[in-house]
């Protein structure tokens, strides 16, 4: 069969247009599904927030009148550890399903959410889920032995080896984000189990860590600019609240706790809470926009090597 029109090498500019294409090509199935997600994360967030909100105003209200009994205790603060595995498993679902509706967009071929989202169900996908999260512990043990050793050595060698070791595994870390990062596309494309995916994830990177690396630069200075644009309405609210904070803790007596209550007060009725759901959509739809954009750096790197000169589509699309 022949390759999809997508599959070919790109200039390095030409993978961000590429990867904005490509999410205009899949928001009939991962766009729909991921700004779903979105919405109902806002809806939840916000209700999380509204629980909370009214335990502090309750307890700041019993602490004015001298009240002992103890306030509404949040029911949402019941629910946060099942929902955080829920949500880890639909955010990885929804990840699955844009990198499988990607791939099938860079062939050519129309695909349906059910047809997409049956495929992200599919076993391999969720082996590298499990991988993942097995990866995630290992390292999450391995840097905290790692933080243990600096801690030590910065005990002993007065800091020294906190300005020495502290790069090294920030560059570690980065290194090891670089030589993975298109492990899950190895599955989606070709199939591979996880260890294989891993394997060529870093086979297609060793001879190209300058351009990956520039690649995930660049996604980061994005978001970074985007947020830090949205996020200008709340830098006044914040700044103020931390310097009333410092101005008025270090006091004592009751004088001091009514000025800290106010400020908490002016803190609610001043920060614009709507940055929540502004915040959580524009997320949904930057990661959207990231992971297109490594589908295109996969494709071009893959293009590179001549291997879609004896292409076969192998991977979890749903082919012809």
């Amino acid at each position: 069969m022949e390759y999809g029109s997508d599959l070919h090498p790109m200039e390095f500019g030409e993978l961000f247009g590429k990867g904005l294409d490509f999410v205009r090509r899949t928001m009939p199935t991962a766009g729909l599904i991921s700004i779903g997600y979105a919405i109902v994360m806002c809806l939840i967030t916000w209700w999380f927030l509204g629980d909370i909100g009214r335990m502090m105003l309750e307890a700041m209200q019993q602490a004015e009148v001298g009240a002992r009994s103890a306030p509404h205790f949040p029911t949402s603060l019941l629910i946060v550890y099942p929902f955080q595995i829920v949500s880890g498993l639909v955010a990885y679902f929804i990840a699955a399903v844009t990198l499988i509706a990607s791939w099938e967009v860079a062939n050519d071929r129309d695909v349906t959410l059910g047809q997409v989202s049956r495929s992200a169900l599919a076993r391999p996908m969720w082996y590298m889920f499990l991988q993942n999260l097995a990866l995630g512990f290992a390292l999450g043990f391995a840097i905290m032995i790692v933080m243990f050793v600096t801690i030590l050595f910065a005990v002993v060698t007065k800091g020294v080896a906190l300005v020495v070791l502290v790069p090294l595994i920030a560059l570690g870390g980065l290194a090891v984000a670089v030589a993975l990062a298109f492990a899950p596309y190895e599955i989606v494309a070709n199939g591979r189990g996880p260890l294989k995916s891993m394997k060529m994830s870093y086979e297609l990177v060793r001879s190209n860590w300058g351009r990956v690396t520039g690649v995930l630069l660049v996604l980061v200075l994005i978001s970074v600019v985007i947020f830090g644009v949205v996020a200008i309405p709340a830098i006044g609210p914040i700044t103020a609240f931390v310097r009333e904070i410092i101005a008025n803790v270090p006091s004592e007596g009751e004088a001091s706790r009514d000025a800290v209550m106010q400020i908490m007060r002016d803190f609610f009725n001043t920060f614009p809470f709507w940055l929540i759901p502004v915040y959580t959509l524009l997320g949904s739809v930057l990661t959207l926009y990231q992971r297109n954009v490594l589908m295109a750096t996969y494709i071009d790197l893959r293009a590179r090597r001549g291997d879609f000169n004896t292409y076969e589509d192998e991977g979890l699309g749903m082919g012809e």
